[in-house]
């Protein structure tokens, strides 16, 4: 319950970084060498991340111009002024599946950088978008009724408290500053933010670091990381599962503190700080009519702990896809858990600093503590980046502590003096030093003026970057959908204009494009735009709106792959076409025509009547269809018929309904799971160290009717992708399948295996080392492929059934025929002494009666 001490900062959003000078490099002046150190020194970390879907804001409302009007409006995003979408919100469902697609400029998931991509969310009350692009007063007096936070006029994500409590609250000393300068003592100055700019009601430490050791509105959603080492700390440590402390001084010391002009960092950050506040001042803690801080717990969320796992890999200096060509991604299923609110915002926050600073990473687990810290600080005060940082940038490059001694040397590092460097190399942690990469390869004189030198910013090293949705709600799914269905979300990203006018944002398209769902899910379309983009952007329709519709294609017209081949289930329209379909002939997932003419022309009951509605003119930005559950199989290729033209590209999405369950995941080496459903669904479990990096896996379940080659089927099918997955295994490791079958009687069962569903009978392999138990199968393998179990008669336990049933029967017999041969022979008997007592004139008495 206490908060860092001086060892628990870091200059990322943790504390783990490497000890300074642990790399082990020859130590040799080679030419070669410092030139390729010049080249990586000269990677500083500009970096731009952006929220594709949903739609991040990156500061915007409502502007026409290309270029935001005020970056500072709700939240410091660190992003290019062009990026981020206009206002416009939508809503998910509890239980629902939110597609997040992102681009970052500098990379993710590669060797030459560190990085961190947080995924969290946030509700308030009055959260809101406002209707001004000014940032939010702190001033009460600026505001209706002198209420900042319910002036609706503003922008606002945090509160105004928050903020006032982020200024109030000392900054966490242990931080790695760098050569940078603090401007002051407060929360609201980090190392990238050192003059305490405010942006909205965010507080810069919270923002810049992670895990944060203050409370903090947002919850954790996922943890996207290039060190997976610290999964395990990300999760023990976030407040979804674990409280947060803080002090709460009396009213009058916090009066008092004010009114001595002291407007930042006067309250403690630990404990044992806290307890000694009082007021009055200088009274005993213990005396009568004195108030003492308080050390006060804030609760945790009660959310599951975030998913930590890997990032995607993408390129550096290019904002744009990962491998495969698809934008880097993550699926979030909103947890059962999550609080329904109608006044929510996402946030993604980027991290990045590359890989030739060291200190950074270590190899220890824990999230707080780390040798980046305030001991490699500038040693003298002053201005900033004067002197540099004690931290060895030089080692790795082949270098010495006496090659930039002179750099560290107050007396001969004047900033008026550029000679008075001259002996130095400069292979120096400060802005843009002058680099000598010659040394003894060149007179000391010459070398000393042939300096170069290098764009570096320290204040950019461990940068963060973000973005943030518009308004967002969260509501709870509605009770005619069963807990535990599965709920899609199909919308639109992109906005109107070429991939030039709108970059860095994207181009239309549908989100997912390429959606497959089982018989019986739910499908959630929606989606939001503008009537604001820049007028002069290229697009059908009014100028500066952005619409969208869905219609289904026209089948073929030619053949292809040589003729026409049967679809199961059955394809409606082609991709390669650009007319739309008759809605009396094929409607949109086999719904009611109504609901095809709904999509295609966005009268949303209650909504849109009428109007000029050929390009969609008349239109709202936000449009709903509702939630609707599939039940129709098919194959659908549709389009929007709006922006299906040249400058836009092609607006098409597939969607496929089958019978057919298919879970997707990206599992790494910290291992996870896919199933099909809840508890006793087909389950594949991936155990935590067997992969050995980032991998995509697919599991289909194939109902066992459709298993054909296989008529004895006692199960479904269970089909992971991909079949070669044993090239990303661990050496000795396994996957594991847990496969749910029907148990018959006197039947006998055996796992069988084949690469593909339509491999013939003759290619199935039983697996000799799976196990049955009580109606599951239990698998290890390093293989993907196709599992099933199959049955048949136990020919010897039914003979041997048989033949004790027969036994048995004829012992029956025999016992009812003895038994009936005895009585009679019994009753034979007494009849004759009856007739001989008769024949002799006497008298029957009662026992032989009785006999009788």
């Amino acid at each position: 319950g206490r908060a860092p001490t001086r060892k628990t900062a870091c200059a990322r959003f943790v504390v783990q970084p490497k000890a300074v000078g642990d790399i082990n490099m020859q130590n040799s002046k080679n030419i070669h060498l410092l030139l390729i150190g010049v080249l990586l020194l000269l990677q500083r970390a500009c970096a731009d991340i952006y929220m594709q879907m949903p739609r991040g804001s990156n500061n915007r409302l409502d502007e026409e111009g290309r270029e935001r009007n005020n970056a500072n409006r709700v939240f410091d995003s660190q992003n290019n002024n062009r990026g981020g979408y206009n206002v416009g919100s939508v809503f998910y469902y509890v239980g629902s599946t939110v597609y997040f697609e992102f681009t970052a400029q500098h990379a993710c998931g590669d060797s030459r950088n560190h990085c961190d991509i947080i995924i969290q969310y946030t509700c308030d009350d009055l959260l809101r978008d406002g209707t001004s692009t000014g940032t939010i007063p702190v001033n009460p007096k600026e505001c209706y009724d002198d209420d900042c936070d319910g002036d609706v006029r503003f922008g606002r994500h945090e509160s105004l408290s928050y903020y006032n409590q982020c200024r109030y609250r000392s900054r966490n000393k242990g931080l790695f500053w760098g050569s940078q300068d603090p401007q002051g003592n407060g929360a609201i100055r980090t190392r990238q933010n050192p003059a305490g700019t405010r942006r909205g009601y965010e507080c810069p430490e919270e923002r810049d670091y992670y895990p944060y050791w203050g409370p903090t509105p947002w919850r954790d959603v996922a943890v996207l990381t290039n060190d997976v080492t610290r999964c395990d700390a990300y999760k023990a440590k976030s407040q979804n599962v674990k409280s947060r402390y803080y002090c709460v001084p009396p009213s009058k010391w916090i009066e008092y503190q004010l009114s001595r002009g002291v407007r930042e960092g006067f309250i403690p950050i630990t404990q044992t700080d806290c307890e000694k506040v009082v007021w009055p001042l200088g009274a005993a803690a213990n005396s009568t009519n004195v108030t003492q801080a308080k050390w006060t717990e804030v609760a945790a969320w009660n959310l599951p702990p975030p998913e930590c796992r890997e990032n995607q890999w993408s390129r550096d200096n290019h904002n744009g896809n990962s491998i495969g060509g698809y934008m880097a991604g993550y699926n979030w299923t909103i947890s059962e858990a999550t609080v329904p609110h109608e006044r929510c915002a996402l946030r993604i926050r980027y991290n990045i600093t590359t890989y030739d600073l060291p200190g950074i990473w270590d190899s220890d687990t824990s999230a707080e503590a780390g040798t980046l810290n305030s001991t490699l600080n500038r040693l003298t005060t002053g201005p900033a980046n004067r002197h540099p940082a004690i931290v060895d940038m030089w080692t790795k490059y082949g270098l010495t502590y006496a090659d930039v001694a002179d750099s560290f040397d107050k007396t001969k590092n004047d900033a008026n003096n550029a000679a008075s460097r001259a002996n130095s190399r400069e292979y120096v942690f400060k802005d843009n030093p002058n680099v000598n990469i010659f040394g003894s390869l060149l007179n000391p004189g010459i070398g000393a003026l042939l300096k170069l030198q290098l764009a570096l910013n320290t204040a950019q090293y461990g940068r963060t970057f973000q973005d943030r949705t518009h308004r967002t709600a969260i509501r709870a799914r509605p009770d005619s959908v069963p807990s535990g269905s599965r709920i899609h979300n199909l919308s639109v990203r992109g906005k109107r204009g070429n991939i030039v006018q709108v970059y860095p944002a994207v181009e239309y398209d549908f989100v997912p494009g390429h959606l497959m769902a089982a018989n019986g899910d739910f499908i959630h379309v929606q989606w939001t735009g503008s009537n604001t983009n820049p007028p002069n952007n290229a697009g059908q329709g009014k100028a500066g709106t952005d619409r969208s519709n869905i219609v289904v294609l026209k089948k073929s017209v030619y053949s292809e792959k040589g003729g026409e081949v049967p679809t199961d289930p059955i394809t409606f329209g082609q991709f390669g076409r650009n007319f739309p379909e008759d809605t009396k002939l094929v409607t949109f997932a086999g719904f009611a025509q109504s609901d095809a003419v709904q999509l295609a022309i966005l009268n949303t009951p209650g909504g849109q009547f009428g109007g000029s509605m050929q390009e969609l003119n008349d239109a709202g930005t936000y449009f709903n269809f509702g939630l609707r559950q599939l039940s129709l199989n098919g194959i659908w290729h549709y389009l929007c018929t709006r922006n299906n033209n040249f400058s836009n590209r092609s607006q098409k999405g597939k969607l496929v309904v089958s019978n057919k369950v298919v879970k997707d995941n990206f599992i790494g080496t910290q291992g996870g799971s896919i199933t099909s459903g809840g508890g006793g669904a087909p389950t594949v479990s991936i155990p935590p160290g067997s992969l050995t990096g980032l991998t995509q896996l697919q599991m289909t379940v194939i109902p066992q009717a459709a298993v054909l080659q296989q008529p004895d089927a006692k199960s479904v099918a269970v089909q992971l992708e991909p079949v070669d997955i044993y090239n990303k295994l661990a050496p000795g490791a396994q996957i594991n399948f847990a496969i749910p079958y029907d148990n018959e009687w006197l039947s006998t069962f055996r796992v069988l295996w084949s690469p593909s569903l339509n491999a013939p009978s003759s290619a199935w392999t039983k697996l000799e080392s799976a196990t049955l138990d009580s109606g599951t199968a239990y698998v290890e393998t390093r293989y993907g492929g196709v599992y099933v179990v199959s049955g048949e008669p136990n020919v010897g336990a039914i003979a041997g059934i048989s033949v004790g049933v027969v036994l048995f029967v004829a012992m029956v017999v025999f016992g009812v025929w003895w038994f009936w041969w005895r009585r009679r022979k019994m009753f034979q008997a007494s009849a004759d002494r009856a007739s001989s007592e008769m024949a002799r004139g006497g008298h029957l008495n009662d026992n032989i009666l009785d006999k009788a």
